[in-house]
């Protein structure tokens, strides 16, 4: 693990892809078992060395630290294991551990002690206390930030591997129990699609190389299902994530078409009417939506950085019927350039709602006519060259940002495409995390709706 190396300080892209603590793992061997135990000790007889504690430890007290210790260990061993700088984060929010074998006390008091011994290397981070101003007197307190970093030392190392606790053998030391709601695909990804006759063909299934890419974007889905794994959802289903991502066989693909977070499930929550989530409760408490207005649009307008005011609803006062607006910018969008013809599925969606003829009630020349006189740049859309799975892909950054910065403050979120469902009390926060997750992927804070629940 160490490779008989100083670790060089951590990169900003290390920082940001830094593996989550999930403290799920328990010590599986005797080995552990006695390094785990030794290391309380010390940790103990330190802290009284350095005056921090009068009297030893409770029973109860000892046991929570030893099964903390067990568990960060796992991490970060786990970590080191992945590359040179191994680091990995966790949340202090004492809501985060109210539902976890680990306690929040016996966390601290195991990860300062492991600090105090020169066996974890620390790296801050910081809070930001604010107050949103939503008008009319109305206040709201906002606490973000970003969780400090930790890492094993070349100590830490040295001792793992003294004992003979080192790859390949760490599933052997530590025990890795199946998550709740971790389905074993979380990658998924498909060639391009294609148009024939009006209507658009799904693309076909590729299979998933082993890349160091493929193992970090693996990573990101399964630490956010076992983050997930103790939620209590009520009111729909949640099979935990997959993130598909598109156009594989394109010469220019990177990972970066596509990467939508997908939730399995018949009865999953993504499938439900909007009626049925607001009625939903996450760990007993009703929930809001919040939701990006006119995503794509408003990544395209930032792609070619022009301004864009989409004022209260950007479907609205056009010179047409909302829906038929919303068809018409949704089939452009997914083309790549304007449609003049209703694609099949607009034209069955549209029947299927109102019982009309799309193209009797209006054509597709005519909605572009008055669609493009208030948003002139999708006429260019072809010269972009911007797919929407380009577009999709800047959305699904700005969402995966948005819910880590959510999960360092120990808050969960539910992703539907463009929008994040939180419990309420939640809400300020999952505000300014799709702000900055926005501002990061896109360049722009986007305007949003904000649905309260009613459970």
């Amino acid at each position: 693990m160490t490779g008989g190396l100083e670790p060089t300080k951590p990169t900003r892209e290390a920082l940001r892809t830094a593996r989550m603590a999930t403290l799920k793992s328990t010590p599986s061997s005797p080995e552990v078992s006695a390094w785990v135990n030794q290391l309380a000790v010390e940790i103990e007889a330190g802290e009284k060395e350095r005056g921090e504690r009068a009297r030893t430890r409770k029973a109860v007290a000892m046991v929570s630290m030893k099964a903390a210790l067990g568990a960060f260990l796992g991490d970060l061993l786990r970590a080191a294991d992945d590359g040179p700088h191994g680091l990995v984060y966790r949340s202090l929010n004492s809501n985060s551990f109210s539902d976890g074998a680990i306690t929040y006390d016996g966390f601290r008091s195991a990860s300062e002690g492991l600090e105090a011994l020169g066996f974890v290397e620390s790296f801050g981070g910081y809070r930001r206390d604010e107050t949103i101003d939503w008008g009319d007197g109305v206040k709201s307190a906002l606490h973000s930030g970003f969780a400090a970093r930790s890492r094993a030392t070349p100590r830490l190392l040295f001792e793992a591997e003294r004992r003979g606790i080192a790859p390949p053998d760490l599933d052997r030391h530590f025990a890795w129990p199946p998550v709740g709601r971790t389905p074993k695909l979380v990658l998924n990804l498909k060639t391009g699609t294609r148009w024939s006759f009006g209507g658009k063909i799904g693309g076909l299934t590729m299979p998933i190389p082993t890349t160091a890419e493929t193992r970090r974007l693996t990573e990101e889905v399964v630490c956010i299902n076992a983050f997930l794994a103790d939620m209590d959802l009520v009111g729909a289903g949640h099979g935990g994530f997959h993130r598909s991502f598109a156009m594989g066989d394109a010469p220019d693909f990177r990972w970066n078409k596509g990467g939508r977070l997908y939730s399995y499930g018949a009865d999953s929550y993504q499938r439900a009417k909007p009626s049925v989530r607001r009625a939903m409760t996450i760990d007993g408490k009703p929930v809001v939506e919040i939701d990006v207005k006119a995503s794509h649009l408003t990544i395209l307008y930032a792609l070619a950085k022009v301004p864009l005011d989409i004022g209260e609803d950007a479907y609205a006062d056009l010179g047409i019927d909302r829906d038929i607006a919303k068809a018409w910018l949704t089939a452009t969008l997914g083309k790549g350039s304007p449609v003049r013809r209703w694609p099949k599925q607009s034209a069955d969606d549209y029947r299927a709602r109102t019982g009309s003829e799309l193209s009797a009630v209006c054509s597709a020349k005519r909605a572009a006519l008055l669609i493009e006189s208030r948003y002139p740049l999708l006429k260019d859309m072809g010269r972009l060259e911007v797919t929407w799975a380009d577009l999709m892909f800047l959305e699904s950054q700005a969402i995966m940002a948005a819910m880590h910065q959510l999960m360092e403050a120990g808050i969960r979120a539910l992703p539907v495409h463009d929008s994040l469902i939180v419990a309420v009390d939640h809400r300020d926060a999952a505000v300014q995390a799709l702000m900055d997750g926005y501002a990061a992927a896109v360049g722009v804070q986007p305007h949003l709706t904000i649905t309260e629940g009613h459970a």
